[in-house]
């Protein structure tokens, strides 16, 4: 969980230290645009946007708390992805 206005920061931090290789683009599962999670901080429902950034991820952002949840290895996927560093 971070907050929304610094994932950008985190995101652009992250991807310009990275020195490993790049993964291979994979499709987004816009399945999981039809999941709803519940915001541990307010408990109010999240909702589900496409990343239109680098990694290709569904991103679960609560409007109230002004808060963003990475599910397990998402921001790795973002900050591995091919693209401009």
């Amino acid at each position: 969980m971070i907050d929304s206005e610094s994932l950008g920061g985190v995101i652009q931090m992250r991807r310009s230290a990275y020195r490993g290789p790049e993964d291979s683009p994979v499709p987004v599962n816009f399945n999981e645009l039809d999941l709803h999670s519940t915001c541990p901080a307010c408990f109010s429902t999240m909702e589900a946007h496409h990343y239109c950034g680098p990694g290709n991820i569904v991103l679960d952002t609560c409007m109230k708390c002004k808060l963003a949840w990475l599910d397990h290895g998402e921001l790795s996927k973002i900050t591995r992805a091919p693209g401009r560093r």
